[in-house]
């Protein structure tokens, strides 16, 4: 489908300002997905919910984007990419509103569906129009850029979104959002053309509903199964059930459906699927340091959110200084050594911080995290530029609606794993621990150690258990930085099996 009507053969300034607008829209969207993560805590007080209850906020918000992913290809060529792109940027600002004047926490997770839902076809059409915009030989600057965008979004929205709640409400972080949303919708509207219109194609209602069914159920599952005991819960079991028929149905009726709404003709593309693996993996890996490290810095050093915000930061001024690096490397070197060289680093920097200990100190948190932020950015716009290089152009929204429909899903598998590696680890870990806790043992006897230690006292055994928790916590957060330091270096190989994208 041609996204943005440009048929000329060069990027133009025409071409620049319609892909900055696409940019500025995926960014706002980008920045409106993460800072509710940042207000939670003022928004459980303000709406009098329990802990439980409010992490409903984001279940809903993630439920609500995958389902909407797919929606994107059928839905740019019946309405076209510029109408799409408005309605949704427009539809996407009014539910951020809504959350924001919202009195009830109903409201809340209503507004929020609708924002999520309304909004998920913005980064697929960002992606889609990107290709559209340029050629192979500047794809990798153009996704740079894109990329930059994105990350901005990310990394600062939640900081800002802390502070303005600490200086007025939650209410105005999500306030705060539709300015940039009207002002990114307003520029897509001037500069995006109409896109060519396409044969009107009968949309795959049974094969959309069971997909969105399976896709609600695992996204329930992955997010409720930790603090649910997984499959001893029944509303667990029942969900994986559901997820699963459901999943089967849509399979069984895509494989004899003449126009299913998701085009398999992206699949017959080596590079696509060799790129959307390591999606699955870039997504998890990326996303996982940044739930687990603030806990880790509370947990095991005691130290301030804002304070932690903060040592974030540099994180993500190194990942947008890596992408403008690969812009620039990336016309000068072969994409596929860019990748390996981002895998290696950050490989090497998750081996270091799975050595934390209890005394780390302040340059220990920043130097892996900037080695980290940079690695990515060496990673994930490589991956793009390959996995996009062989792909037919007609199949750039299906296949950019997949990107971000296995983005979605990876990151949320993958922070499940995470936690249960690390609750499960915490589990083991305290018993081995406490095991070694005998009053046989001669190690108690000596004065120094017995005057702290002192097992027949009850505040010194509580001292001991809070000992015996924090070095389990240790254990526990390393195992999860080995298991990014084995997923990155695993799919190293993979790499040598991608083709180089052609110069056209």
């Amino acid at each position: 489908m041609n996204t943005t009507g440009n048929t000329k053969s060069s990027t133009g300034l025409d071409d620049w300002l319609i892909f900055m607008s696409v940019v500025m829209a995926a960014s706002v969207y980008a920045a409106a997905w993460t800072i509710p993560n940042a207000v939670l805590p003022q928004m459980r007080g303000d709406l009098s919910v329990s802990i439980d209850e409010i992490s409903w906020v984001v279940t809903a918000t993630v439920v609500a984007g995958a389902i909407g992913i797919p929606l994107t290809p059928w839905l740019a060529n019946r309405f076209g990419a510029k109408k799409l792109m408005l309605s949704t940027l427009g539809a996407f600002s009014l539910g951020s509103v809504m959350v924001g004047t919202a009195t009830t926490f109903e409201e809340v997770i209503i507004w929020r569906v609708v924002a999520a839902l309304s909004g998920s076809p913005i980064i697929a059409l960002s992606q889609a129009v990107t290709l559209e915009t340029f050629k192979s030989d500047k794809r990798t600057m153009a996704f740079s850029i894109w990329s930059i965008g994105m990350v901005s979004g990310w990394v600062f929205a939640p900081t800002v979104g802390a502070w303005l709640a600490d200086l007025v409400s939650w209410r105005l972080t999500f306030l705060s959002i539709v300015p940039f949303g009207l002002v990114a919708m307003m520029c897509c509207y001037i500069f995006m053309p109409d896109a060519k219109k396409t044969t009107r194609v009968k949309f795959d209602w049974f094969g959309y509903i069971n997909l969105a069914t399976a896709l609600t159920m695992i996204q329930l599952v992955v997010n409720r199964g930790q603090r649910m005991d997984w499959f001893e819960s029944p509303g667990i079991l029942i969900a994986s059930g559901i997820g699963c028929i459901a999943f089967y149905l849509y399979i069984i009726h895509t494989l004899h459906c003449k126009n299913p709404f998701l085009n398999w003709e992206i699949f017959s593309d080596r590079n696509f699927v060799l790129g959307l693996l390591m999606t699955m993996i870039y997504a998890y890996v990326g996303l996982v340091p940044l739930v687990v490290l603030p806990t880790m810095l509370e947990q095991l050093r005691g130290l301030e959110v804002t304070t932690i915000g903060l040592l974030l930061v540099p994180r993500g001024i190194a990942q947008m200084l890596g992408m403008i690096a690969v812009g620039i490397l990336a016309s000068r070197m072969d994409p596929r050594i860019l990748l390996i060289g981002g895998l290696i680093v950050f490989s090497g920097s998750s081996a270091y911080m799975a050595h934390y200990t209890l005394t780390i100190g302040i340059t220990d948190i920043i130097l892996p995290t900037i080695f980290q932020g940079f690695s990515m950015a060496f990673i994930w716009i490589p991956i793009m530029a390959l996995m996009y290089a062989t792909i037919d152009d007609k199949l750039r929204t299906s296949a950019a609606s997949m990107v971000s429909l296995t983005y979605s899903l990876s990151s949320s598998l993958g922070v499940a794993l995470a936690i249960t590696v690390l609750q499960r680890s915490l589990q083991t870990n305290h018993e081995e621990i406490g095991g070694f806790i005998d009053p046989t043992r001669k190690v108690f006897l000596f004065d120094e150690i017995s005057s702290m230690w002192n097992i027949f006292d009850t505040t010194k055994l509580l001292a001991i258990e809070n000992e015996i928790t924090l070095q389990a916590y240790s254990i526990s957060y390393a195992n999860v930085f080995w298991l990014l330091t084995l997923s990155t270096t695993v799919i190293i190989p993979l790499v040598f099996l991608l083709r180089r994208p052609s110069e056209n």
